[in-house]
């Protein structure tokens, strides 16, 4: 097959650098698009710039631009190689001849030729099956999470897409340039055109989201999941035509072409009237110029769209405010009443506006955290979600018990406390885990405050709360603080924030606050649970020694009392004989006075009679006469030697 008049009028050389520059563009966006979604903390790193969806959508849509360029560098190089191929065997026949037994030389072209054009097949098709798998994957996980303006609302946001959108230009410019390519000499501009398309409104649906989200609307975030279903789309479509090329016989070397092309990203642009009454004209067979029907609508389509218009901006002057709000009317910029719930009739915009303000609804706030001090400008959007739409505060919630936490929780805050004893530093550190349920007051005035006075309730309330708990616990002890009465403790807490709002003219009302847990922070749950054993320790051993006095004490006292008892009684005893003896001495000096020597004799002879029996006596009185008893006189008889 002659294919060197087709070949040399495609201008390869030239065509293969450039698309080998953007190759390597796109290659480089690869990379750098995937960083985030392989390192976690490049992507923790980089979420308040851009978060990991977008990356995820950034992408996919440099996969699908790189599956292009890929598949038509290889068919590039396939139709440079084909055309020195060819050269070559023009030379080798017109020096060669052919020989009766030796193959054809249309045969041996041929086999030469498709072994240049290798590369245009299965290389190819695998190349863009691998891409745009890829590619769908990237884009199926920015699909499935789901963005928040919050999220997509940073520093600098509006700049960030700002950005996005200028770097669509240099992609315009290439796709214009494949546009005005011919299709005889780069037949996979028109695809490659689609699928730059695609990177196109990536960049836009991502800068379209980031100028919203850093406005505060909150629709902005669907341009870019719209942008990511368009690269989901595109991604499967071009792995299911690389697929199924696979299964389909390679095309002749004159008539090999890309294999990424994609219908979806071929819609991904804005035809003109002519070329659209043409399209038809050619697959229909409906010439759309001459029907009435068509001129009608063409003729009434403007009125019509004025008419619209019209009756649109005339009900920007409706307003409905459901019963859970109320608005600020603002005529000429100048507020006039406050409207309640219901239907009201104001001035088309912009001569009349609305500031809305919520009724009865409870949010709840942490006190003092990173969260309730970096919220946003509106209390939706803060992070901090609504308790319940009723105007009925809950009940306080003052006696919880505390509890040591030894993990860190993001609604805690951080003080500095005083220190209680002169061997430590001057201060210690506790964590508090107080929530503050407030809501817009019900007045007018309250309702005027919020919206013209408070900028950011939520923030000002964050604000305050962290001052008044640095001031009171920069006077207080770390024990104090954990043994102090919570029911007061939030009492008059509550008075003095309520008191600094009121005196900003804020028009918030606290409903309540509650006091989960005062606690050490998480880093020191170990050595303040050794402090607390250590301290139930020593109590328990004072309680012990205690004890232990007073039963000594009690011992002793016991002891002493039967000393004392036993004392007494021998005492008593002593005096009763003492006092015997004292009668018995002065009775017998009372009978000695009267009776003389007869009280005497007869204690004497009383002494006598009673030892008597117990012993022999020899009775030897002088007062004895021989004459009376007999006698045995012994003094007659002679001494025994």
């Amino acid at each position: 097959m002659q294919v060197s008049g087709t070949l040399r009028l495609i201008q390869a050389s030239k065509h293969a650098h450039r698309l080998w520059f953007g190759l390597v563009i796109a290659l480089c966006a690869v990379l750098l698009t995937s960083a985030p979604t392989i390192s976690a903390s490049l992507a923790r790193w980089l979420a308040p710039v851009l978060p990991l969806p977008a990356f995820e959508a950034l992408l996919a849509s440099s996969l699908i631009m790189l599956a292009g360029l890929s598949g038509a560098v290889l068919v590039a190089e396939a139709r440079q190689r084909a055309i020195e191929a060819e050269r070559l065997l023009d030379a080798e026949a017109s020096v060669l001849t052919h020989e009766p037994g030796q193959p054809a030389l249309g045969d041996t072209r041929m086999d030469v030729l498709k072994q240049a054009v290798i590369p245009a097949g299965y290389p190819q098709f695998v190349t863009v099956l691998a891409l745009s798998i890829a590619a769908a994957a990237a884009a199926w996980a920015s699909l499935r999470t789901t963005l928040s303006a919050d999220e997509l609302a940073g520093p600098k946001s509006v700049s960030i897409g700002v950005g996005a959108v200028l770097l669509c230009f240099p992609l315009v410019v290439l796709e214009r340039h494949l546009a005005g390519t011919p299709e005889n000499e780069l037949p996979e501009a028109a695809p490659l055109g689609g699928l730059l398309r695609v990177g196109i409104c990536t960049l836009l649906g991502l800068g379209l989201a980031k100028v919203t989200a850093g406005a505060g609307y909150p629709w902005g975030a669907w341009a870019l999941r719209a942008a990511s279903l368009v690269c989901f789309l595109v991604a499967v479509e071009l792995a299911l035509r690389a697929i199924a090329r696979c299964f389909l016989p390679l095309p002749a070397p004159d008539q090999m072409t890309g294999a990424a092309t994609s219908s979806v990203a071929g819609l991904l642009r804005l035809s003109s009237p002519e070329n659209v009454r043409e399209a038809v004209r050619q697959r229909l067979g409906i010439d759309v110029a001459q029907s009435w029907a068509l001129g009608f609508l063409r003729r009434a389509a403007m009125p019509s769209l004025c008419g619209l218009a019209i009756a649109a901006w005339l009900l920007t002057g409706v307003a409905a405010l459901p019963l859970n709000e109320r608005a600020v009317y603002e005529r000429l910029g100048r507020p006039v009443r406050v409207l309640q719930p219901g239907l009201h009739l104001i001035l088309p915009w912009p001569f009349g506006h609305l500031q809305r303000v919520e009724l009865g609804i409870l949010y709840d706030l942490p006190a003092g955290s990173a969260r309730s001090l970096g919220a946003g400008t509106e209390p939706d959007g803060t992070g901090q979600s609504p308790v319940f739409a009723s105007t009925a505060p809950p009940e306080e919630s003052g006696s919880g018990a505390d509890r040591l936490w030894d993990r860190p929780h993001p609604d805690e805050a951080t003080y500095l406390i005083a220190s209680a004893t002169r061997d430590q530093p001057g201060f210690q550190v506790i964590d508090i885990d107080m929530r503050i349920a407030w809501l817009a007051g019900e007045s007018d005035e309250d309702a005027l405050n919020v919206v013209y006075s408070a900028e950011s309730p939520e923030r000002l309330i964050g604000h305050l709360a962290g001052r008044l708990l640095a001031r009171r616990f920069a006077s207080s002890t770390l024990s104090a603080v954990l043994v102090e009465d919570r029911v007061s403790f939030i009492q008059s807490f509550r008075g003095e924030l309520q008191a600094d709002l009121d005196q900003m003219h804020s028009g918030i009302h606290l409903a309540a606050i509650a006091i989960e847990a005062v606690h050490p922070p998480p880093q020191a749950a170990g050595a303040y649970h050794a402090v607390l054993a250590s301290d139930i320790q020593a109590r328990t051993s004072i309680a012990e020694s205690r004890g232990s006095a007073l039963q000594q004490e009690s011992e002793a006292r016991q002891a002493a009392q039967s000393t004392r008892d036993e004392a007494a009684v021998n005492a008593a005893e002593i005096v009763a004989q003492a006092r015997s003896q004292t009668r018995f001495y002065a009775a017998e000096f009372t009978a000695w006075e009267r009776d003389g020597g007869a009280s005497l004799l007869e204690h004497r002879l009383e002494r006598i009679a009673k030892a008597l029996p117990a012993a022999q006596t020899v009775i030897v009185d002088h007062h004895l006469s021989p004459e009376d008893v007999p006698t045995l006189d012994l003094r007659s008889l002679p001494a025994v030697p």
